[in-house]
Parts: C-alpha cells; structure tokens; sequence
C-alpha cells in the first residue's frame, strides 16, 4: 500500500473517531421516565434502571453549573436555545432524560462519558414541527472517584481536528514536492 493511501485512511479514520466523541442518538420515550424506569444496558425506555444515582434539574435556569447535593461532583449546562444544550461534568453519566411537552429524549451512554458536545434536545412536537420546550434535565450518574476533565470536550474536537489537518498539510506538501 503507498504511503499516501494509508495516509488517506488513517485521516478518515482519526476523524470519524472525533465525529463520534460523546455524541448519541436520542431514544424517544413515552410520558415521563425516570432514571430508576429506564434500561442502560439494553438502552431502552423500560426496565431496571441504570447503575449510579440520579440528579434532576426542575425548571429554570438550566445552563450553568449545577452542584449535586451531597457530592462533590457537579453538572455544567450550556444551553444554545431554550431547547438545545451541551454538558461537561466531573461525574460519569450513563444518561440524560431531557422532558419536554408529555414525552421524553434519552441520550444513553456505553460507556459512560463526561461531556456531551453534540446538542442534546426535547423531542418534537408533532403538531407544528418544533422542539418542545424543556420541562426537566435528568442526568443518571455515578460519582465514585471521577476524574475531573481537563477542559470542556468541544475543545478536545477542536485539537483534534487542528492536529489532523496539521499532518494532512505536512505529509501533502511532502508528497507534493
């Protein structure tokens, strides 16, 4: 194989390892879900629960950090609009329940992360098209020994992609000479 071909692959492969950094796909759920209602393993809207505790922010205002009673681990909440938001936490989460008009979006994680970067949201009410606005975040976490992040993940797409169109610049001016 050229060099310049398994370059091509390893630059396809760094960047789909990046795209894939803390996102997930919504599970739309029915009505009201609790953390202790849902299923982590099989990551569906029934069943045991997921492992850890949970912490539920109520109402307004969500963005900004949240510290969760009793620990020393906290929730950091950027909202983009009143129905999209991204987090960073020091707590491993295993999911989000975002409530929003009578049903729910579960954003589950395996493995657990500590940030999320892709916009997490209320589902879409069929009526009109739009995002219902959010009722309540709940976040099933566990707190036991976490590390804290060094930085907010977006940032860590970011160097990422820096650093892989540094080496794509290097290597095609060396192979263009």
């Amino acid at each position: 194989m050229k060099k310049r071909n398994l370059l091509f692959y390893v630059t396809v492969l760094i960047s789909a390892m990046v795209a894939f950094v803390g996102a997930a796909t919504p599970v739309y759920c029915p009505d009201n879900p609790k953390c202790s209602d849902i299923n982590c393993t099989s990551q569906t809207c029934c069943g045991s629960g997921c492992p850890g505790e949970s912490f539920k922010i109520d109402g307004g205002p969500y963005g900004g950090i949240h510290d969760i009673a009793g620990t020393n681990c906290y929730v950091d909440i950027d909202m983009f609009t009143s129905t999209h938001f991204t987090f960073t936490s020091n707590a491993e989460i295993y999911a989000v329940i975002v409530k929003g008009g009578p049903n729910s979006n579960v954003y589950f994680y395996d493995p657990p992360v500590y940030f999320d970067s892709e916009l997490l949201s209320t589902p879409v009410n069929p009526a009109n098209g739009k995002y219902y606005d959010i009722s309540h975040i709940e976040f099933c976490y566990d707190c036991r020994s976490t590390p804290v992040p060094e930085f907010p993940g977006f940032f860590i797409g970011i160097v990422m992609t820096g650093c892989l169109c540094g080496v794509v610049f290097l290597a095609r001016n060396k192979y263009l000479r």
